[in-house]
């Protein structure tokens, strides 16, 4: 059965809006599109009354998700999302609604992360590629490796030194740059 019906906000997981599309069981079930009342709008598969299967969100800022839902997050392999105010993208596995598995991180600069995540962080390991210099140049690339979003290791792929990283300088590094900096911790250091 196929209607158009407006949708009331009393559902605490979807916001007020519009949909069109199949319904089971007055639910929202089959293939449809729900418009948010913010402007974001989901184009794809739906069960029980939630984005579930392949389908395809644009937010009102402009970032663009497509790729395999279930019980409305984000799940699966070979999801892509594009972050438009940057125009930066990843692609690849996700769980729960979070980066989570085997993906590619690209920035709009062309730096790029392939490589292990774990609840949106980069985590394991994987290979990180960037400018030798700021200013431009020539490109170079790492095998890197990565706990909870923090570089524990990297390696040259041209010349093959392995790097053990300070972990504890770098988490410092982090608090500072978070606002979680204390004093105790600049005497640690």
């Amino acid at each position: 059965r196929r209607v158009h019906w407006r949708w009331r906000p009393d559902n605490l997981r979807m916001k007020a809006g519009v949909y069109e599309g199949d319904f089971q069981r007055d639910r929202r079930h089959g293939q449809g599109t729900f418009t948010f009342s913010n402007g974001d709008e989901y184009t794809g598969d739906w069960k029980d009354d939630l984005p579930d299967g392949v389908g395809g969100m644009k937010y009102h800022n402009g970032d663009v998700y497509r790729g395999f839902w279930r019980a409305g997050l984000f799940h699966g392999k070979h999801g892509k999302y594009e972050y438009f105010k940057d125009g930066n993208r990843y692609e690849g596995e996700w769980h729960n609604g979070k980066i989570h598995g085997w993906g590619t991180m690209t920035l709009m600069d062309g730096e790029k992360y392939e490589g292990g995540w774990r609840e949106d962080n980069m985590h394991g390991h994987g290979t990180k590629t960037e400018r030798k210099n700021e200013t431009g140049g020539e490109w170079v690339s790492y095998e890197v490796e990565y706990e909870d979003g923090v570089l524990v290791r990297y390696q040259s792929l041209l010349t093959k030194r392995v790097v053990e990283v300070d972990t504890e300088l770098v988490k410092y590094d982090l608090a500072r740059q978070k606002g979680e900096w204390t004093e105790s911790m600049a005497q640690k250091r």
